[in-house]
């Protein structure tokens, strides 16, 4: 039907690129801080699930970017990963195998935007069992309305969150 071929032309992403922020900023009589006064704001991201950390955008896949939660980050990134406080890039695999590692090193699973570094912020939902994550580049926004926990959105480009409680359970977790 013709709202099916409609949706399958939208994209999987939308692109909110920093002038536009900025300017909405350099607008507002909001109090703003020191960083962002001096203008350093980035292109933000919205997406459904997830991308992977080092993989530019273009060369996501739409299976990635509609069901990520984790990624496989490989240990001998890790130590650096989490000395940098994720400025470095690290080496990553999907459970989709979108990104598979060279070699079979062991790795550990951690959440997709834990090791997303940028270069743009992504604003992403599809994980309701972690709930709101704020990570310094990535904003996760499913709280699980869904389940009957709260609906929840975000304000640009202050970032402000905000939340309103479901008015019912519309899926049982698990089925149930």
């Amino acid at each position: 039907d013709e709202d099916v071929l409609w949706l399958s032309e939208l994209p999987y992403t939308i692109t909110i690129p920093s002038s536009i922020l900025m300017q909405d900023r350099n607008n507002s009589n909001d109090n703003v801080s020191d960083k962002e006064a001096k203008g350093e704001e980035v292109d933000a991201i919205i997406v459904h699930a997830g991308l992977i950390p080092g993989v530019p955008i273009e060369q996501q896949k739409v299976k990635d970017m509609v069901t990520l939660r984790e990624v496989a980050l490989q240990s001998s990134s890790l130590a650096s990963f989490e000395a940098q406080k994720g400025s470095s890039k690290p080496k990553v695999k999907n459970d989709n195998n979108s990104n598979e590692l060279q070699n079979q090193e062991e790795s550990i699973r951690v959440p997709w935007a834990n090791a997303w570094n940028g270069p743009q912020r992504v604003i992403f939902g599809h994980d309701a069992r972690r709930g709101l994550q704020l990570q310094s580049m990535a904003i996760g926004l499913d709280t699980g309305a869904v389940y009957g926990k709260s609906l929840s959105g975000i304000i640009l480009p202050k970032r402000k969150i905000v939340s309103v409680n479901s008015e019912r359970v519309y899926s049982p977790i698990n089925g149930s």
